[in-house]
């Protein structure tokens, strides 16, 4: 774990320089080029987003709409693992 964590932390111009980056919060999650999949009219992405409430609709959004990587946070017993569920079962469609 330590060699892992230290070598994180000396990565330089490679894609775990940039991913450590956007997790620290140095860099921002580049966003994704529109997909059918996720189109508001697509009866996949209906269905799921009518599972969630709007907190968790809002975050399925946030969570598709980045191209990098995306956390779901909250205190226990909010939905996050439906979220989760949800956001996996799209691309697998």
């Amino acid at each position: 774990m330590e060699y892992a964590l230290k070598t994180v932390m000396k990565a330089e111009n490679s894609r775990v320089a940039e991913l450590r980056e956007i997790l620290i919060g140095s860099d921002r999650s580049k966003k994704k080029e529109p997909s059918i999949l996720y189109d508001e009219e697509n009866p996949d992405y209906l269905a799921a987003s009518n599972i969630l409430n709007d907190s968790q609709a809002n975050a399925l959004d946030k969570i598709l709409d980045t191209q990098d990587i995306a956390f779901v946070h909250g205190p226990p017993g909010t939905g996050k693992t439906t979220t989760l569920v949800q956001a996996f079962g799209l691309p697998a469609k």
